[in-house]
């Protein structure tokens, strides 16, 4: 875990709130020339590690280039007395666990999964993988605004422990996450385009379905709901 004299600044970075501690790493919201953005410390224990180390600088230069509507811009990254961090664009906003239970209609609730499929196909379009997906990494604005937070470093951590981090498998990690996220939202649905969630959601673990595939068929879902399609 990373030290608890967590730093008061880092490179122009001043923290404005209580550090949360995870195993290896701390997080806190910080400020710079009047941004905001969430900073994570990544424990030395972590950042030791060589291949943590050329996994990190490699995409965080793919981060840097990346801009989409529903992930968090890299506003900053470095190293601080050889441990490394990121600075993420703050996603202050509703996991979608919470909203889920808010009463939504079946539209604003497919146009949420749609959201998130999206983010999901632009990572793996700029060859990354968010290594963590799942309900509580998906925040949701008061104007139903979808965005991943924290994507990839669940996987420069995993780096560190030796565990697999072959691009396929990270993809089908992802997308068994998406899986879950889909099925959680079956039962919510109208019958109809709840039975094609669920449907996609099998594909998905099946390894016969993208993220790209699940945008397009939630796509079709609401153009037909809107009697457009």
């Amino acid at each position: 875990m990373v030290d608890q004299t967590f730093p008061e600044s880092i490179d122009g970075w001043q923290t404005v709130s209580e550090p949360a501690c995870h195993a290896h790493w701390s997080s806190c919201d910080a400020e710079r020339d009047g941004y905001r953005g969430r900073l994570t410390l990544f424990a030395a224990t972590v950042t030791e590690s060589e291949t943590f180390r050329g996994i990190f600088r490699r995409e965080v230069a793919l981060l840097g280039g990346l801009k989409h509507p529903h992930l968090p811009q890299l506003m900053g990254h470095g190293e601080l007395n050889g441990q490394f961090y990121c600075v993420f664009e703050s996603t202050q906003a509703a996991r979608l666990s919470a909203v889920l239970n808010a009463g939504h209609s079946t539209d604003e609730l497919l146009d949420l999964l749609w959201q998130t499929a999206s983010a999901v196909q632009q990572l793996h379009n700029a060859g990354l993988t968010h290594g963590q997906l799942k309900l509580d990494a998906v925040v949701v604005s008061d104007q139903l605004k979808v965005c991943l937070s924290g994507p990839c470093r669940a996987v420069w951590v995993a780096t560190a422990s030796g565990l697999s981090t072959l691009f396929p498998d990270r993809i089908q990690a992802d997308l068994d996450g998406l899986a879950d996220i889909l099925n959680v939202t079956t039962d919510m649905l109208a019958a109809e385009p709840g039975a094609a969630v669920r449907e996609m959601s099998e594909q998905l673990r099946a390894g016969r379905m993208i993220a790209r595939d699940v945008q397009g068929q939630l796509g079709d879902l609401l153009l037909e709901r809107s009697g457009d399609g």
